[in-house]
This record gives C-alpha cells, structure tokens and sequence, in this order.
C-alpha cells in the first residue's frame, strides 16, 4: 500500500506546475509563525531562513550577496534618473531647410527696427550701379528693347521706389527705400521708419535714373531676382516704359 501512495504523489507532482514544499520547510515555517517569528523585518527572516538551509561553507556569502543585489539596484534607478530627452539632430549638416528658415524668420525683414536713415548709404551705391547699367547718353529717341533688358534684370535693392499704381489704393504715392524684393513683393521702407509690403502684381512704381523719370509695371517682375537676372524674354518688350 505504502508504494501506491509513494507513485501517486508522483503522478500528482508531475501533473502540477510546481511541487508544494516539504514538510520540513513547512514546519519550520509554522513553527516561527507561532513562536513570534512572522514580526522580524523581511530581511531578518530571510537571512535566518537561508542559515538554516544552506550549508555552513555557504552561509558566509549570505551578507555579500545581499549587498550586492541591492546596490545594483542602486545604479539601475540611479541610470534612470540621469537619462533624459535629447533633442533630435538634422540629418543634413549643409543648408537650413525651407521650413528652418521660416522658422527662424530668415525670409522676412522685421517690421520694425530698420531705419529710413540707415537706407541712405545702400541708396548711393545702387545710385552708381544703376547709372554705369544705364547709359542714357546711348539711347535712341525711342526707347530701345536692350535699355529695357537692362532695367529688367536690374537690382533694386536700395532704389527709392514711389507707387504710382496698385490694387490696393492705401499704397498708391507710398514712398521708400527697397529693403528686399521677393518673387511677388517690394518691401519699402518709408519716412516713417516702418516696413510696408507692395505686392507686384497689379502695381507700377517709379524712380529716378540721372535726372529722368522711370515708371516700371512691376506685374511683369514678379519672380525671383536671381531668376529675373538670368531670364530669356522672347519677340517682345519685357517692360513697358
């Protein structure tokens, strides 16, 4: 009888997961429980379980062991806590994306800031590049199409500007110094020492080439003025004058 019990414990054992400790364990740990034990701190009770189930030569390395498991510890939290968000690197290194520069306000002058006597200097130097351009000595009677190239691919940047004509009739007789010249504006600066837009499109504005006055539709020059310096203008006028 005493060998089908000892095989049907077997079966059992394997048909489980885990195996209930032997009752050796389980009696000490009664045992404690009863005798008060159950109240020690949970490192105590640890310590005395492992005394009495591990051999003498191994009971030394209890403590050791114990402070190691925990100073690892230690140093996880400790890693955790120095880690923190870095912030997320360009992967080109060369040239500011289109959407860097808007960003960063590079594409714009500041509406204010930039003064009406601070354009006096850049207004001289485009003076003298605008007359040693145009050579109005040269000129037939009637305005030749390779004086109207010239004034085409011209830069405008510190020309004094008047409007004469646009869309919006608040800009009409607006005068300033030209600041920057995008694809489709002129920005002006006036006496007021504010930054004022002109859109080209449907504007003509004039200006003064040695002593002569030039009206320019400024429709026609809404591209870029890399580009406009650049452009081909096929069987016509580029800009009527």
């Amino acid at each position: 009888m005493s060998k089908r019990k000892d095989s049907a414990k077997v079966a059992d054992a394997y048909e489980k997961l885990y195996s209930e400790l032997p009752e050796k364990v389980t009696g000490v740990r009664e045992a404690q429980s009863r005798s008060g034990g159950g109240s020690k701190e949970p490192r105590e009770a640890l310590v005395s379980l492992l005394k009495e189930h591990l051999p003498p030569s191994e009971q030394k390395e209890i403590e050791d062991e114990l402070k190691k498991t925990a100073s690892l510890q230690r140093t996880r939290l400790a890693k955790a806590k120095i880690k923190k968000p870095q912030p997320k690197r360009r992967s080109s290194k060369k040239y500011l994306t289109a959407r860097e520069r808007r960003s960063m306000g590079l594409n714009r002058l500041p509406r204010e800031g930039i003064s009406y006597d601070d354009m006096r200097p850049l207004h001289e130097l485009w003076k003298g590049y605008i007359t040693d351009l145009v050579d109005f000595d040269k000129v037939k009677p009637k305005v030749d199409e390779q004086l109207q190239m010239r004034l085409c691919r011209a830069d405008y940047h510190g020309a004094y500007f008047k409007v004469t004509r646009s869309g919006c009739p608040s800009l009409v007789g607006l005068e300033g110094f030209v600041a920057a010249e995008t694809r489709n504006t002129f920005q002006l600066v006036a006496k007021d020492n504010r930054l004022r837009i002109v859109p080209k499109a449907g504007s003509a504005v004039a200006f003064e080439i040695s002593g002569k006055l030039v009206t320019l539709d400024a429709g026609i020059m809404a591209m870029k003025p890399a580009d406009r310096a650049v452009k081909k203008w096929k069987n016509r006028a580029p800009l009527p004058l």
